[in-house]
C-alpha cells in the first residue's frame, strides 16, 4: 500500500530502511541541517515548519517558524523531512520549548522511506549487477557525528547499496552526480540491443578496457600504446584499418577531422569506463573535460604499429 505525499510522489507506508546506528541518524540529521531542509514538527494533533538549530550528541536544537505551544505533560513529537530524494521521520520527546527553539532528545531510530514518481519494480532474481570497488571511502563507523566527510552524496551511494533492495535508477543518478565534480560532462549509459554507438563507445564495448584521451588536441594522445594500468587510445582501430588497406593519407585525414569534431566542442580530454556485468560490457561511464587551451593539431609521419 503506496501513499502520496505533499509533493505528488510516491511514497510506500512501510519504510525502506529503519536506521539504528546513533552515527547515521547523526550524519542524516547533520546534512539535514548544512541544506537549511525544511521539517514538519507534529505536535499534539498540529504541525509546525522549522529546521535544525543544533545537532548535538546528547540533544537536538529546532528553530520554528512560530512560537510551538508546549505541554509538558505531553512531550511526543514527530519530525519529518525530505532529503536526497528519500523521506526522513523520527520520533522523540521535548526536553523544553522555550519561545521558537525546541530541545529534543536525539531518537533511537530514523525511518527512511524512498520517494519516487513510479512505484518500485521488484526484479529480484531476474537482474544482477557487480559492482568493482575503485575506491574506498573511509569507514562511516569511524566517522564523528559532527564530521562531513565522505561527502553527502557518497554516503546516499553507500545507504542505498546497502539495502537487500537496491534501487539502480538511484545509484547511477547520484554517482553522475558525484562524477560531475571532476568533468564537465558526466554520463552514464547502459547498452541496448540493436542500439548503434559512436567509435570511441565501440572501442571500449570490444576491448572491455577504459580509453582515454588525455589531450584531445594533441593527435599523438589518440594513438598512445595501452597503457600499463590498462587505458586505450583509438591506436586498435587506426591498425586495423591500416590492415584492411587504408593509406597512411586516409588515417591522417580521418583523425584531422576527429579531433577537429572534438576541438570544436570545446573537450579537452576524454575518458570512458567499462561497466562490467559478469565479465561483458553492460555500460559504460563517459567523462568529457573542457581545456582552455588553444586548438592545436600536432602532425603526426607515421600511425605507430
Amino acid at each position: 500500500m503506496n501513499e502520496v505525499n505533499a509533493t505528488g510522489k510516491i511514497r510506500q507506508q512501510n519504510p525502506d530502511e529503519i536506521i539504528t546506528a546513533n552515527v547515521r541518524i547523526a550524519d542524516r540529521l547533520i546534512a539535514a541541517r548544512k541544506n537549511k531542509t525544511s521539517l514538519q514538527i507534529h505536535y499534539k494533533d498540529k504541525s509546525y515548519s522549522g529546521i535544525f538549530s543544533k545537532i548535538n550528541s546528547d540533544n537536538i536544537v529546532l528553530l520554528t517558524e512560530k512560537v510551538m505551544p508546549f505541554d509538558f505533560t505531553d512531550t511526543d513529537v514527530l519530525v519529518e523531512f525530505d532529503l536526497e530524494d528519500c523521506h526522513y521521520s523520527l520520533e522523540t520527546t521535548i526536553i523544553i520549548s522555550s519561545s521558537r527553539e525546541v530541545l529534543l532528545t536525539p531518537p533511537v531510530k530514523m525511518l527512511v522511506f524512498t520517494t519516487r514518481t513510479r512505484e518500485r519494480i521488484d526484479v529480484r532474481n531476474k537482474i544482477f549487477i557487480k559492482f568493482s570497488v575503485i575506491a574506498q571511502p573511509e569507514s562511516l563507523a569511524a566517522i564523528d557525528a559532527a564530521a562531513s566527510k565522505p561527502s553527502a552524496i557518497l554516503r546516499a551511494i553507500y545507504a542505498e547499496i546497502a539495502k537487500n533492495e537496491i534501487d539502480l535508477p538511484t545509484v547511477f543518478r547520484l554517482v553522475q552526480k558525484e562524477l560531475a565534480k571532476f568533468s564537465h560532462s558526466a554520463a552514464i549509459k547502459l547498452k541496448r540491443k540493436n542500439e548503434n554507438y559512436d567509435l570511441a563507445a565501440n572501442l571500449v564495448l570490444q576491448y572491455k578496457k577504459p580509453l582515454y584521451i588525455i589531450k584531445a588536441s594533441d593527435m599523438a594522445s589518440w594513438l598512445r600504446p595501452l597503457t600499463d594500468n590498462g587505458f586505450i587510445s583509438f591506436l586498435p582501430f587506426y591498425q586495423r584499418v591500416k590492415e584492411i588497406g587504408w593509406t597512411p593519407e586516409q588515417i591522417k585525414d580521418h583523425l584531422h577531422i576527429l579531433v577537429e569534431t572534438y576541438a570544436k566542442k570545446n573537450i579537452g580530454s576524454l575518458l570512458i569506463m567499462p561497466i562490467l556485468l559478469f565479465g561483458n560490457v553492460a555500460g559504460w561511464i563517459r567523462l568529457l573535460h573542457r581545456s582552455p587551451l588553444a586548438y592545436n593539431i600536432e602532425k603526426i609521419s607515421q600511425i605507430e604499429e
